[in-house]
């Protein structure tokens, strides 16, 4: 089942639980490089085997997806936030 969290911006994939990329583009031709060179979006992202921070990223995934963090989370938009309002 899908969770969704409106404060979610990572860009993040790990690959057989031993490499990671993470970094700033969003999945969109102007920012894997699909449009001209003119138009291309400045990102920046680094690959990794480093144990230690797939390890971490793993775990920074797991907090989001789980929605651990919703309780202390200020969002009025998030159903799952305290804070929430329908307006």
């Amino acid at each position: 089942k899908m969770k969704v969290c409106s404060r979610n911006h990572m860009k993040m994939f790990v690959f057989d639980w031993a490499t990671a990329y993470i970094g700033s583009a969003n999945l969109t031709n102007a920012a894997m490089g699909g449009r001209s060179k003119q138009q291309r979006n400045f990102e920046a992202g680094i690959f990794t085997d480093d144990e230690t921070l797939v390890t971490r990223m793993k775990g920074h995934f797991d907090e989001a997806w789980s929605k651990r963090s919703c309780e202390q989370c200020l969002s009025k938009l998030c159903k799952n936030s305290p804070k929430y309002k329908v307006e």
